[in-house]
């Protein structure tokens, strides 16, 4: 009745000018401005009439998508062009993108793209499992959401990292060193398939045993002073490729061992060689043994550097040595293991010299005084394959569970204990990584580019970053839930609860960027000392009972995985009542506490030839909780699997139970008939077990499996795998008992 040509409205969308634009369906598009339609048809270019989406673009036009494809109004001639490409093809979502990129959502063929004129299938981009698009939308972060109709919402989001993989000419996916030239090169090692060239995107060349190598299982790369290419086997020593001549050293040639670890080049022109049986020197093309480096001609050498003093520092299985020219002493590392494996070594402008273990996590030595930064301090992962600082003051770190880096600031402010913990910056397979796992074996595990770029060798090609990523800004804190005796309350910001009351506050932050990589920090104010840190994980829910009276409030701070902090927020404040309850359950309390002593004593007395018993029979255990902690604990173990913390420790399981870790103890003991020990590893065993019979793990080894799933030692591991299976780890794997 108003000239639109079909009731049936199919999309709608406004311009800059305020125009509205209807799609119909069989009715074409209708333009209502100042309460006048016009209908556009095929008389206007339009030859399907049934709309499906509409959108219109910065320039202006209207882009109209139907159930044969898309069109565009050209709003200066009033005239509608088809988009060659999209013939038979329904249009049911059109969004553009800060780039200009047109983004075509489909009803059949999945997700469309159209850049510069040209319009391309997205299946590389995006793994749909759904061809039939819904609906599109863009944040304000620049995220592109995809609406599927039978497989969900998707985001799609600009990655941090690149990959070049085996879709991209990688001969295999075990990417094992990496370097990069001085012509702007990138060389790439591989487990089995010798060395590749990368320039410009693409593998140029590629050497293995068929242009002279010694294996093609490489292990470590190298570029001297002269830009002669030094490549170290892992089981066949090592060959020096300068002007088309190709040169060898082996065992023959004098060197300890045939497995090459790593090369260092000292201020002499000196090569050194790391290899699993010592150090050899290379000089005046000839190799010799250095005769104080004799106590290291057993060690399994994985790193070397040389200091702004001169002196050359070695990361061997047993820690590390520092030799001065005439000297070599290994260094005492405060509170940590005599043996410790170090896997890489950097000194920064201050002549602080930071330590990658595998296991022990970041050691800062600063003149003679170390401390360990590790997971249970806010890092990742305790395994660091790599070290390299970039120019923004932020240090990259490689290693089992990702890419993360960290303001050596912060990590300077941690060691003087100005602050708890590290915020840092985490990377895997969400952020474009082929795999989180990275390779730590060869050398080097890390190399930049003269572009910026970042590159790091993993277990499915190789990872690429920019160290220029602009962060983001902090999310806010949201008070999710609170619960008083497990009963949610509505009354917030402010609420009163008695002192014997159980109050739960669950918290969170929105931020699509990276949501399970959110840290927080939260205190409430008047009975937590400090803040107190979640990381990710972590359930984000703060307890507390048996609050004294007065007033509380509780603050949350929340840190992004681009580093960001947000303020302290108050999101609650909380009142505990006093009175005529709280005095009775305090009186209760002696009571019930006096009944439950003098009933130990008795148990004790009947049963004090019971081991259990002689163990237990003083514990002020409130038993009335057992049942509460056992359901918390086996949630820990279940759903957050926290036994993959190998650093896990029965006063660290105890801590978000909220309860002492002799009485944790005993009831392992009691409900579980074992002690913590076994409790955990058969935890740990079991999920080996999972991770050895999944096809998606069978690239990796017994030992990568071992340390994945929380063992630190071999033997450990492999007794305890026996002890709960009855077989070993490598005959479980081959299906044998």
């Amino acid at each position: 009745t108003h000239g639109l040509y079909s009731n049936i409205i199919t999309a709608l969308t406004v311009d800059a000018d305020g125009t509205l634009w209807i799609g119909t369906l069989q009715g074409g598009l209708a333009r209502c401005k100042e309460n006048a339609i016009r209908v556009f048809d095929f008389r206007d270019g339009l030859t399907n009439m049934d709309i499906y989406s509409l959108m219109t673009d910065h320039t202006g036009a209207v882009w109209i998508g139907t159930l044969q494809g898309l069109y565009r109004l050209n709003r200066d001639q009033n005239r509608i062009a088809y988009i060659s490409g999209t013939s038979y093809t329904p249009v049911t979502a059109l969004i553009a993108d800060t780039t200009g990129a047109l983004w075509i959502g489909t009803m059949a063929d999945g997700l469309l793209c159209r850049r510069a004129g040209r319009i391309a299938h997205c299946r590389k981009e995006v793994e749909l499992r759904d061809d039939y698009i819904r609906a599109l939308f863009k944040d304000r972060k620049g995220h592109l959401w995809i609406g599927t109709d039978s497989n969900g919402l998707l985001q799609l989001k600009k990655a941090k990292a690149a990959s070049f993989t085996r879709a991209q000419g990688l001969p295999e996916a075990k990417v094992t060193a990496v370097l990069s030239d001085m012509n702007e090169s990138i060389w790439l090692g591989t487990r089995s398939s010798g060395v590749c060239k990368l320039s410009e995107g693409r593998i140029t060349k590629q050497l293995n045993k068929k242009t002279g190598l010694l294996s093609n299982r490489i292990q470590a790369l190298f570029q001297d002073d002269s830009g002669a290419l030094w490549i170290g086997s892992e089981n066949a020593g090592v060959t020096i490729l300068q002007g088309g001549a190709v040169k060898h050293l082996t065992v023959k040639s004098g060197l300890p061992s045939e497995r090459i670890t790593t090369f260092l080049q000292d201020r002499f022109g000196a090569l050194w060689i790391g290899t699993g049986r010592g150090i050899a020197l290379y000089s005046g093309n000839k190799l010799r043994i250095i005769k104080e480096l004799q106590l290291l001609q057993n060690e399994y050498v994985h790193a070397l550097l040389q200091s702004r003093d001169g002196a050359i520092f070695i990361g061997c299985k047993t820690g590390v040595y520092r030799w001065t020219g005439s000297d070599c002493q290994k260094i005492n590392l405060q509170d940590q293991p005599s043996s410790m494996e170090v896997l890489a070594l950097y000194q920064d402008a201050d002549g602080i010299l930071w330590i990658g273990t595998n296991g022990h996590g970041l050691i800062r030595l600063d003149d003679g005084a170390s401390i360990a930064i590790t997971s249970q301090t806010g890092l990742p992962d305790n395994y660091i394959f790599s070290i390299h600082e970039a120019d923004d003051g932020f240090l990259w770190f490689s290693s089992y569970n990702g890419v993360f880096k960290v303001r050596r600031a912060l990590l300077n402010e941690f060691a003087k204990k100005k602050r708890r913990h590290v915020p840092f910056c985490w990377y895997d397979e969400s952020d474009g990584m082929p795999s989180r796992q990275c390779n730590g074996t060869g050398s080097s595990a890390v190399a930049r580019g003269s572009d910026g770029r970042i590159y790091y060798p993993t277990v499915a090609g190789l990872a690429i970053f920019s160290d220029s990523e602009k962060p983001s800004s902090a999310p806010q804190g949201i008070l999710e839930k609170i619960e008083v005796n497990a009963s949610t309350i509505k009354t917030a910001p402010a609420f009163t609860i008695d002192r014997t009351a159980v109050l739960n506050i669950s918290f969170t932050a929105i931020d699509f960027s990276a949501p399970d990589k959110l840290r927080f920090y939260h205190q409430l104010e008047g009975e937590d000392e400090d803040y107190i840190y979640t990381g990710p994980g972590q359930m984000r829910r703060a307890r507390y009972s048996n609050l004294k009276p007065g007033d509380y409030t509780f603050y949350l701070k929340v840190v992004n995985n681009d580093g960001a902090q947000s303020e302290a927020d108050a999101l609650a404040t909380v009142h505990v009542r006093s009175g005529l309850v709280g005095k009775l359950a305090i009186f209760t309390a002696l009571i019930l506490l006096l009944l439950t002593v003098g009933g130990l004593a008795i148990y004790y007395y009947k049963r004090k030839y019971r081991p259990i018993a002689i163990k237990y029979g003083t514990s002020t255990l409130d038993r009335s909780r057992i049942e509460e902690i056992v359901t918390k604990l086996l949630h820990l173990m279940e759903v957050e699997k926290i036994y993959l913390n190998p650093d896990l420790t029965l006063k660290d399981l105890a801590g978000p139970l909220r309860i002492h870790y002799n009485h944790l103890s005993q009831i392992i003991h009691e409900r579980f008939g074992m002690n913590y020990n076994d409790f955990i590893n058969k935890y740990r065993v079991a999920e080996a077990q999972r991770r050895l019979t999944d096809a998606k793990e069978s690239d990796k080894s017994v030992s990568e499996i071992m340390y994945e799933v929380g063992f630190y030692s071999k033997s450990v591991f492999n007794t305890a795998f026996k002890k709960f299976t009855g077989t070993t780890p490598s005959r479980f794997r081959k299906g044998g008992v």
